[in-house]
């Protein structure tokens, strides 16, 4: 788990980010598969487990330590949602991911947009990797 002043959405998806750019082996959740195509695949299902962003960010605030594929679906979300926005929206640039969302937790004042039209775009990214 990664420390800071993030809330579970952010933290674990750094930690998905760091494991997937940068990890010694191929790692949980997305086992070295693209982690976009596996966040697809956890909210495009019938029954999705985990529908969005906030949902995950939920489920990882709270234990769910009986229902990994709940959980699976929560890290690879966070991981995709993290991932994207360092890559698109911060072009690549780590420390100021860190210092204008992640510390400060205010996607409007980091971003300029609300996290609600930014998960709108991030779904529209997920739509062509889908595949």
């Amino acid at each position: 788990m990664t420390q800071g002043w993030a809330n579970g959405l952010l933290k674990e998806g750094l930690a998905v980010y760091a494991q997937d750019r940068v990890g010694e082996r191929n790692g949980w959740p997305n086992e070295g598969r693209d982690v976009h195509r596996v966040a697809w695949q956890a909210i495009s299902r019938a029954m999705p487990l985990v529908r969005g962003p906030a949902a995950a960010n939920r489920v990882l605030s709270t234990r769910n330590p009986d229902k990994p594929e709940l959980r699976r679906a929560a890290y690879a979300v966070a991981g995709s949602w993290v991932t994207w926005l360092i890559d698109d929206k911060f072009a690549g640039d780590i420390g100021r991911f860190m210092t204008a969302l992640y510390c400060a937790g205010d996607y409007r004042a980091a971003l300029g947009r609300p996290f609600d039209e930014l998960e709108r775009e991030w779904r529209a990214g997920l739509e062509r990797v889908k595949g």
